[in-house]
């Protein structure tokens, strides 16, 4: 077996459940009956304080979008936040 590769690394690289419920957990709160807005540095911060490092907290804020458009959000990233809107 030969090491992993960064590019394999990234490639692999899922969102971790903990970090899963408390972006769920935001949606809900947020949500307006139409979108839910959710301000990234406090998104980080909450998962800093669950116990993610920075650059794990990096790569969970780079794949939020590809996630959860896969099961059914068109999210967008304006400004400093997320903007989560169910498909049409």
């Amino acid at each position: 077996m030969k090491p992993i590769t960064p590019a394999e690394v990234k490639k692999e690289f899922t969102l971790p459940d903990k970090a899963i419920y408390v972006i769920n957990k935001r949606i809900i709160s947020c949500f307006t009956g139409y979108e839910s807005i959710i301000n990234k540095e406090e998104l980080a911060l909450e998962l800093n304080n669950i116990g993610f490092c920075d650059s794990v907290v990096t790569n969970i804020l780079l794949k939020i979008p590809k996630t959860y458009t896969q099961f059914g959000w068109d999210v967008q990233e304006i400004n400093n936040c997320f903007v989560f809107q169910e498909f049409a």
